[in-house]
């Protein structure tokens, strides 16, 4: 849980601009880490964003699938990700924006 909260805050700070896309490197795979460049280009409303809520299910050893709940201003927004562990870490390989 504890990698699923600091993942979900540092994805909220770069999508709001406030951390380099960059720094989610380690946590994400290639083609993920991409897509989240992209989608943080193509953003025009770069406000800071707040982790209300973080939910982690395990459907079996080694995969998390990850909800959370996002505040960025007076709007509500909900991410949902899968993170699977190997090589001794957990990496982010599917993210959904909402």
């Amino acid at each position: 849980r504890e990698a699923a909260v600091i993942v979900v805050r540092a994805i909220v700070e770069a999508l709001g601009g406030v951390r380099p896309v960059s720094h989610l490197a380690g946590w994400t795979t290639p083609r993920l880490q991409s897509d989240l460049e992209r989608i943080a280009a193509q953003l025009s409303d770069r406000r800071h964003g707040q982790v209300r809520s973080v939910r982690v299910s395990e459907p079996r050893p080694g995969v998390a699938e990850v909800s959370a709940v996002i505040t960025r201003g007076a709007r509500a927004a909900a991410l949902a990700l899968r993170m699977e562990a190997g090589g001794g870490r957990w990496r982010v390989t599917t993210l959904q924006v909402g």
